[in-house]
C-alpha cells in the first residue's frame, strides 16, 4: 500500500521518530498475524485533559505527516523556506525538526517506518489511540526505564506471536514493569514488525 495515495496513511512524524527510537530497525517478514487484542487499548494511566487552546496554537502542536514532511524534504532549502515561512514559528520549527529526523533516517530506517505507520494505521481506533498514548507515556519515563521498555518491546517483536503473548502474561514480565509499562509495552507490541 502506497503511503503517499491514501490519506489514511498518514503517520505524524514526531509518532514515526519514536517509534525508530523505541524499536527496532528490521523490516517486516509478512503480515502480522493477530491485529486486534482485547485490552491492549490504553496506558494504565490516562492523560488529563488539557485547556482548550485556540485553533492557531493547536495547530502549532499538531505532529506533520509523513508525507507532508517527505514533500518539505525534496524541496532546495530555498523552496522549503518560502513554503514554511506562511506558517506559525511553532509550527515551522516543529517541520524543521521533522525534515532534519526524516533527512538523518537510512533509506531501511524509512521502510521500517512506513512499515510501522501501516500498522498503526491497521489498527482499530482504540488500539491506534492506545499506542499513541504509550508513546507519549513513554517520554516521560526516566530513562532506565524508557530503555528496559524499548528493549522489551524489542525482544518481542523477534518472537512468534504466541510466544508474544506467553511473554506478555509472564509473572516475569509482570515483575519487572510496572501496570502501566506493562501497558505500553503491550501497546506498542503492536506495531513491531515480526521478525522470526
Amino acid at each position: 500500500m502506497n503511503l503517499r495515495s491514501n490519506p489514511l496513511l498518514l503517520l505524524p512524524v514526531p509518532a514515526v521518530a519514536l517509534l525508530l527510537a523505541a524499536l527496532p530497525a528490521a523490516a517486516q517478514k509478512g503480515p502480522h498475524t493477530s491485529m486486534s487484542r482485547p485490552g491492549l487499548t490504553k496506558p494504565s494511566k490516562p492523560e488529563k485533559p488539557t485547556k482548550s487552546t485556540s485553533p492557531a496554537a493547536a495547530a502549532a502542536k499538531a505532529p506533520a505527516p509523513l508525507p507532508q514532511v517527505e514533500k518539505l524534504a525534496a524541496l532546495t532549502p530555498e523552496q522549503r523556506q518560502k513554503a514554511l515561512s506562511a506558517l506559525p514559528e511553532a509550527r515551522q520549527q516543529q517541520l524543521e525538526h521533522a525534515i532534519a529526523n526524516y533527512n538523518r533516517m537510512t533509506p531501511q530506517q524509512r521502510q521500517n517506518a512506513a512499515a510501522r505507520a501501516e500498522k498503526l494505521q491497521s489498527l482499530p481506533p482504540a488500539e491506534k489511540n492506545g499506542v499513541r498514548q504509550s508513546l507519549q507515556a513513554l517520554q516521560a519515563l526516566p530513562d532506565d526505564r524508557k530503555k528496559a521498555v524499548r528493549q522489551e518491546v524489542a525482544k518481542l517483536g523477534k518472537m512468534p506471536q504466541a510466544q508474544r503473548d506467553a511473554a506478555l502474561a509472564s509473572a516475569d514480565f509482570k515483575s519487572r514493569f510496572s501496570p502501566s509499562e506493562q501497558q505500553m509495552v503491550k501497546n506498542l507490541q503492536l506495531v513491531t514488525p515480526d521478525q522470526f
